[in-house]
């Protein structure tokens, strides 16, 4: 295949920059294909983007909610604790209080 180049960038370079310095050649090689590659570039790049922020948004989001949740779900789960170990308390001062009282009637 040849190579496309502008003659305006071979102008510019000149014919022995372009045919010495492979640098400067693949700077003017198929400047309509560079520029659909760059095209593209930015089109998937513009939805990358896109795609990350929505999803951090959402997960973000998600998150919050599941913070909110989780709180209400612990704060549940302590309240239960105390309430159970203060039942607990209670059931051992009678069980004891009734030990102590059978234990004098027994005397």
């Amino acid at each position: 295949k040849n190579w496309e180049i502008a003659p305006s960038f071979a102008k510019k370079h000149g014919s022995k920059q372009i045919h010495e310095n492979k640098h400067v050649a693949f700077q003017g090689m198929l400047p309509r294909e560079t520029k659909d590659v760059e095209d593209y570039l930015n089109i998937f790049g513009y939805y990358t983007n896109r795609m990350f922020d929505e999803t951090q948004r959402v997960c973000i989001h998600g998150w919050q909610k599941m913070k909110t949740h989780f709180k209400i779900i612990f704060k549940d789960t302590s309240d239960r604790t105390v309430e159970l170990t203060q039942n607990w308390a209670d059931l051992c001062m009678k069980l004891s209080d009734e030990s102590i009282s059978n234990s004098q009637k027994d005397k």
